[in-house]
């Protein structure tokens, strides 16, 4: 389970150099890059990253929601951002 922690706690764990945009940015995502982080955190080969032809190598997105979370059992804090794609 995920707890939800403040946002000065987060940041100090988190370091100095980490930033979050606040909502309503605009942000790119780079789904070729998404892919290849999560397939490195489940410890996959290079041969599994899902490939998505037809999309984009970027999208302009508007930061819709940030959550930020407390340790995992990794000792790292985590951030969920969803946005929506204006692209």
């Amino acid at each position: 389970e995920r707890k939800a922690i403040n946002s000065e706690l987060w940041h100090a764990c988190a370091g100095p150099l980490v930033s979050i945009p606040p909502v309503g940015s605009l942000v790119v995502y780079f789904p070729q890059g998404h892919s290849e982080q999560v397939a490195a955190s489940m410890q996959k080969e290079a041969d599994f990253i899902p490939s998505y032809p037809n999309l984009p190598s970027k999208l302009i997105c508007m930061l819709h929601n940030v959550a930020l979370h407390g340790l995992t059992p990794a000792h790292v804090v985590t951030g969920y951002i969803q946005s929506l794609s204006f692209s």
